[in-house]
């Protein structure tokens, strides 16, 4: 079974249960969303919720809407209780309290913003750490108030920011004058021992060559005069002595020959 539509609500009035009328007796306005007075605890619509609006009786303006006002002649901000009227807690600092009245002690001077162009009264002076003067939220930096000190101060690092400048290029000049001598001695010295290595093995090549041709030219020697006597014996032409010697090359050729033949297996 559905429940009972909207039209039925605004027929049958239940409609007004849903929201709040306002207490306001002039308005009296249903309001879904409406607003509690924090004072009266009654609900109001949203033109009648501020106290003003609806003439709360409960609402006192003094004891919720407090500033403590400042001293025309002492010029001291004086505390005013919650329950106490302003113009009676006043009253009774000028008569036990105020210092200019009284004539107890001088009134301190108020301090003010030293920036020439804002003289500001201060109740909280921030003071700056260079020049120690007091100075506004304003011009509390030493850039904002031209402090001449922090000026002074910030040109004596400078100089000798820039004395430490020079000093270290000077350092680092020479570090690298002297690093470039020691590459150009290495580097002299690696071409130096490259090019006796160089030399020296050319050298070791060269008698290498040699000793092979030498070798080849005896050999070639030793071949033509073997043969030579070969066939001069042939023909019965050598004598006892050429005879051993040929005794001799024939020994030399086999033992040569073996060698030769030792190294190929």
């Amino acid at each position: 079974m559905s429940g009972p539509s909207l039209s039925n609500l605004v027929d049958n009035g239940q409609m007004l249960l849903l929201g709040t009328q306002c207490a306001e007796a002039t308005c009296m306005q249903v309001d879904f969303l409406p607003f509690k007075c924090p004072h009266c605890n009654k609900s109001y619509c949203q033109t009648h919720y501020k106290a003003e609006d609806h003439k709360c009786p409960e609402y006192e303006e003094f004891l919720h809407n407090r500033i403590a006002p400042n001293c025309p002649f002492c010029n001291i901000p004086v505390a005013v209780p919650p329950s106490q009227d302003p113009n009676v807690r006043m009253e009774l600092h000028f008569e036990k309290e105020c210092s200019v009245i009284l004539g107890e002690v001088p009134p301190r001077p108020t301090p003010r913003c030293s920036k020439s162009v804002c003289n500001k009264v201060l109740f909280s002076p921030i003071p700056c750490p260079s020049c120690k003067e007091v100075h506004c939220v304003a011009h509390r930096f030493p850039v904002e108030h031209s402090c001449s000190k922090a000026a002074f101060a910030s040109t004596k690092a400078q100089a000798s920011v820039g004395v430490f400048v020079k000093t270290f290029n000077a350092k680092a000049s020479v570090f690298a004058a002297d690093f470039k001598k020691t590459v150009v001695s290495a580097a002299a010295s690696a071409s130096t021992l490259s090019a006796e290595a160089a030399k020296a093995a050319s050298t070791s090549t060269t008698n290498a060559i040699d000793k092979l041709q030498t070798g080849r030219r005896a050999k070639s020697e030793r071949k033509s005069q073997l043969r030579g006597m070969r066939e001069r014996n042939e023909r019965g032409l050598l004598s006892e002595e050429e005879t051993v010697i040929l005794g001799r090359l024939e020994a030399g050729n086999n033992f040569n020959k073996n060698k030769e033949d030792c190294l190929i297996m």
